[in-house]
């Protein structure tokens, strides 16, 4: 029983040797755990800073997504206006036409006849040259807004 208890007490005095650390190994693991809490600090740095940029490029293009909604409805009411504005100008092209042959028809006719027909004329020449230039204006700033729309 005694060589019992001497075997037990060298086998605890073996291990408690054994488990034991050297101080240098023990102080390169507390450095390396040193290192990797301050790489893991600037890490976690870097991650909350790069979540704030993606948050802020998330709301740009939101942003540039809402203009870019606004910029395609408004061309598509300028193409919507230009060709109901080309439409009335082919129209009254047509008509300026038809007044022009019918003065030139009746320029045999009396001269009451060709006062009226030359004020008929005249007011549709107006009309015909407004609506020209809102056809040219809308024709502008459909330009622009397909200029703005490429450029988004």
């Amino acid at each position: 029983m005694i060589n019992f208890r001497i075997i037990i007490a060298f086998f605890a005095i073996g291990l408690i040797f054994e488990s034991c650390v050297p101080q240098r190994k023990f102080q390169e693991i507390a450095d390396k755990q040193a290192a990797c809490e301050e790489e893991n600090r600037q890490l976690k740095a870097k991650a909350e800073a790069n979540e704030t940029r993606i948050k802020e490029f998330d709301a740009e293009i939101t942003v540039a997504q809402r203009k870019v909604k606004a910029l395609e409805a408004d061309t598509a009411v300028l193409g919507t206006s230009l060709r109901i504005l080309r439409n009335q100008y082919d129209k009254l092209n047509s008509l300026n036409n038809e007044l022009l042959n019918k003065t030139q028809s009746l320029r045999s006719g009396t001269e009451e006849e060709k006062r009226n027909l030359m004020a008929e004329l005249d007011q549709v020449r107006v009309s015909l040259q407004q609506k020209e230039d809102a056809l040219n204006e809308m024709e502008v700033a459909l330009n622009e807004k397909e200029t703005e729309l490429l450029e988004l």
